[in-house]
């Protein structure tokens, strides 16, 4: 029987969250989008300092959300269904990547205060750090971007229950 376990629901949603954030450091490196690192969208919410946005957004991205909102909601479901098998996280990641590509993609140009339409995916002006507008499913960043979105949260899904199945 799978138990909720909060250490290891942090542990598997941190080491999620480095697999997924590793494919796309990948994915951006070899061209295939031009996707800012989340850390960085994630951190410049707080400030348009590209230092300290780039800090800051990691600690929110790999800490609070990757490892404390998304490795809890991720183990609960694997409790709820007293299940840890790799399949379950792709079906748990690739439907939390299709959200994330219809829902909050879009909705970062209106929320998003260093969010607006220009064709560079990061720039820096002489009013700090700006961040293109990622549109549907982060088509603005590159072709390949929403395919990267699906994969990559489907990533964090695999990895998120193996590390979960595994600890407990």
């Amino acid at each position: 029987m799978v138990e909720f376990e909060l250490g290891s629901a942090l542990l598997s949603g941190f080491l999620a969250t480095v697999a997924m954030s590793m494919m796309m450091a990948v994915a951006r490196t070899t061209g295939m989008t031009r996707m800012p690192a989340m850390p960085l969208v994630v951190g410049s919410m707080f400030t348009r300092d590209r230092r300290r946005a780039a800090g800051l957004g990691l600690v929110v991205h790999y800490v609070v959300m990757g490892a404390g909102v998304f490795g809890s909601l991720y183990a609960l479901r694997y409790v709820a269904l007293d299940d840890t098998t790799w399949w379950l996280g792709v079906a748990f990641g690739a439907a939390h990547g299709v959200v994330v590509g219809a829902v909050a993609l879009p909705m970062l140009a209106k929320f998003h205060p260093r969010i607006r339409h220009q064709v560079a995916p990061v720039s820096d002006g002489g009013d700090g750090l700006w961040i293109s507008s990622p549109g549907f499913f982060g088509v603005r960043w590159g072709a390949m971007t929403p395919m990267g979105v699906v994969v990559g949260h489907a990533l964090f899904g695999v990895v998120s229950a193996l590390v979960y199945g595994w600890l407990t």
